[in-house]
């Protein structure tokens, strides 16, 4: 095993020592990648891990348990053992910080820990040594995860896996890797990064991390999703070193490449990986893989601190994995030893305001009700966190009433045709943020007919997905299948007819019973409509009588984009 421990010229030793004391004072700085943003369990109760054993109370077992908006400590250092994997299931706002642990720290054997189908957890300063699976695993719709400081080697299976319709991650300044002398043989695998038949995993963020001894994946990525690998140490693979497949796009960026195993393929990019902006990277050897890029510029993703390539080497290995090193990181990194451990609580983050979306502009025929759907975020701040979301009516000639004014998703009434401006309003507990949305009431025509609105319907199950707005996106990567429809809603609800026009084809169909469907039903068994990516126009006339014959009453045009873009 060629691993690589330098000694550093005089310059550089005198770089990475202000280096060393600029990061120490900033180590609990906020995490950098996507996901990050979140609080984690900061802004919940502590849990104190009082005990090494496998379960039982005190246990590190027993503070995941049922763990939601908690911070999990330890009173305690050294090795737990495990009989079998831990697992973070169905939760949220979880922080388990191995900084806490009195001195070696907190070194997990036997078993990994798995995150599934949960949201805002944070795992920093761990250790995971010969899990019997995989090491780390996040999967079944999990996001905002941030995996920090850790160290993930000699798993069974791969040492991190993100899987199945994940978002949102970054991994950062974590050490994934073999110390096995027969890792070669064995093809150890460092970080898998794949969908398996669900929705894509993307906004994936690895900073600043030891990739050493796999010989495959580090790490691969085989999702149609966004990535950002920026800043790592990427040492001695066997097979290969970063694979891409499946449509995988992103960035590659300022990262150290270097191995006497297969130098020219320090980065594969398969037949069907995605665009992706390979540059700054540098090694192996003589060997360029910024050649390889197959896109024009960097595409936008979280902010990430990125450090000069001829930088990356010496402050990875003197910042990455769990501190204090323990002997196995120590072989694989070096000794950190000049850089004591942290001592002193996070600093408090600056609290903003939330960022407030009160949905598009929408056109509604009475007395049909305007569906509201505002969407909020927010950075966690103050504790605990709580968010109170309001709906009013700014200014329009009538009365407005809302089904839930305190709901960001509701529905509003008019009693007036005419043009009203709505207002989502959100306070955090100290700040205030809102946004309008334009809502244009029109009335029923003397025939009385109208379509009123437009229903997406999901044509496998028949039943509703979502009313289309005027200028709305439609993602398909967000829905449960690509067969669906589209349904004009009219008043009365049975009237002679719909015509349908779409994209400028005036005659596109033609409905002469309920539900008027624009791709045609079979007594409610909607037929299939696959939209293709770009904008369409949708514009469903009523008339009188079937066959588009007889009086025509109010038609209703909607614009709208469809997408294919995980979130």
């Amino acid at each position: 095993m060629n691993w690589k421990h330098k000694s550093l010229p005089s310059t550089w030793t005198l770089c990475i020592v202000v280096l060393a004391l600029l990061r120490a004072t900033s180590l609990y700085a906020a995490f950098e990648g996507f996901g990050s943003s979140t609080p984690g369990g900061n802004n919940g109760s502590q849990v104190t891990v009082t005990s090494l054993a496998d379960s039982g109370p005190g246990t590190l077992r027993e503070a995941i348990a049922n763990a939601n908006n908690r911070r999990i400590v330890f009173a305690v250092g050294g090795t737990i053992n495990l009989k079998s994997s831990l697992e973070i299931r169905g939760r949220s706002f979880v922080t388990i910080d191995g900084s806490t642990a009195p001195s070696p720290g907190i070194t997990l054997h036997g078993s990994g820990f798995y995150i599934r189908n949960s949201h805002d957890i944070v795992l920093t300063h761990l250790r995971i040594r010969n899990s019997v699976s995989d090491g780390i695993t996040l999967w079944d719709g999990s996001y905002n995860v941030v995996i920090d400081h850790c160290s993930v080697t000699n798993s069974a299976d791969g040492n991190i896996d993100i899987t199945e319709d994940t978002r949102d991650v970054t991994v950062s300044w974590s050490i994934i890797g073999d110390t096995r002398p027969d890792w070669f043989s064995l093809k150890t695998k460092g970080m898998l990064i794949a969908n398996f038949n669900k929705p894509p995993v993307s906004n994936i963020s690895l900073h600043h991390n030891l990739f050493i001894n796999e010989f495959q994946r580090s790490p691969q990525v085989s999702t149609a999703g966004l990535f950002d690998i920026r800043n790592n140490v990427i040492w001695d693979w066997g097979s290969y070193g970063i694979r891409l497949r499946q449509g995988a796009w992103g960035n590659i960026i300022n990262n150290i490449f270097d191995t006497n195993n297969n130098p020219e393929d320090a980065v594969v990019l398969e037949f069907d990986a995605g665009p992706v902006y390979i540059h700054g990277n540098q090694g192996p050897g003589a060997s360029n893989v910024n050649s390889l890029t197959t896109a024009a510029g960097a595409f936008n993703v979280a902010p990430v601190t990125t450090d000069a390539v001829t930088d990356v080497e010496q402050i990875v290995l003197q910042w990455v994995g769990a501190l204090p090193r323990d002997a196995v990181d120590t072989s694989l990194a070096g000794s950190a030893d000049s850089v004591p451990p942290p001592t002193t609580p996070p600093p408090v983050a600056t609290n903003h305001a939330p960022t407030v979306n009160a949905g598009a502009n929408q056109t509604i025929t009475l007395p049909a009700s305007a569906s509201l759907n505002g969407t909020v975020t927010d950075d966690g701040l103050p504790a605990p966190g709580t968010l109170t979301s309001a709906w009013t009516r700014v200014s329009g000639p009538g009365s407005v009433s809302f089904a839930n004014a305190s709901a960001i998703d509701t529905t509003a009434s008019f009693t007036t045709a005419g043009t009203y401006v709505l207002r989502l309003t959100t306070n955090d507990g100290a700040l205030s943020a809102g946004d309008d949305v334009t809502v244009t009431v029109n009335t029923l025509p003397s025939s009385g007919q109208a379509v009123i609105s437009l229903t997406l319907i999901n044509a496998s199950t028949d039943e509703p997905i979502a009313t289309l707005n005027n200028g709305g996106t439609l993602n398909l990567a967000t829905f449960p299948t690509r067969n669906l429809n589209i349904r004009a809603d009219t008043s009365p609800a049975a009237i002679g007819s719909v015509r349908f026009g779409l994209d400028g084809k005036s005659n596109y169909r033609t409905d002469s019973r309920a539900p008027y469907a624009l791709a045609g039903d079979n007594n409610g068994n909607y037929y299939s409509w696959r939209p293709s990516l770009g904008s369409h126009t949708v514009t469903a006339t009523p008339y009188s009588e079937a066959n588009a014959k007889g009086t025509i009453g109010t038609p209703l045009t909607i614009t709208f984009t469809v997408i294919n873009q995980p979130n």
